[in-house]
């Protein structure tokens, strides 16, 4: 499974970067963990409020240039990335160009939703490893976002995993599997 992009979408606090690190090993693949580009413009961000929408358009000019990079050096190794998507027109214009990319790069496109029940994530949500990681730690903010913006939905390819009870080694062993299908 070489040439595969293994893309976990879920919502914040789910484990998404937890298992993404579980993944890289096994998968002998590269980590495209959200974060390391959103906290470049996170750093300078008020993030005790809703993010400004222009935000977007440059984490999109971010990803274009990353995913430039990578179709020039092609590597040849699995990719896992780290999400959070929903149904707008941002995220679903992203999918476009995670897709546009795989097809350049010549990598099987492989989307993972990774489920988590609410209590479980309002338990991990406040948690200091993710404040450190200028992750959403909110609990008001995390509802409020939920609450206007389900998980993506316009993604038919997507398999769907739920989490629930399993460990990050044991989740990433599920994605696998599941990546190896689609």
């Amino acid at each position: 499974m070489k040439k595969v992009l293994i893309h976990l979408i879920a919502y914040p606090a789910v484990g998404k970067f937890t298992v993404a690190k579980e993944l890289v090993p096994i998968a002998d693949g590269l980590l495209i963990d959200n974060h390391l580009i959103n906290n470049v413009f996170f750093s300078v961000t008020d993030l005790s409020k809703t993010l400004p929408p222009q935000v977007f358009g440059y984490l999109n000019k971010t990803y274009d240039l990353l995913f430039d990079y990578l179709v020039s050096i092609s590597p040849d190794k699995p990719l896992i990335m780290t999400n959070c998507l929903t149904d707008d027109e941002n995220d679903l214009s992203f999918v476009e160009r995670v897709r546009s990319f795989c097809r350049a790069a010549g990598y099987r496109y492989a989307p993972v939703k990774l489920l988590l029940g609410e209590e479980e994530i309002l338990k991990r949500l406040p948690s200091a490893d993710r404040k450190a990681k200028m992750k959403l730690t909110d609990e008001k903010l995390f509802k409020s976002f939920c609450a206007k913006h389900p998980l993506i939905t316009k993604l038919p390819e997507a398999k769907e995993l739920d989490v629930t009870g399993l460990s990050a080694a044991e989740t990433a062993r599920a994605v696998l599997e599941l990546a190896a299908e689609n």
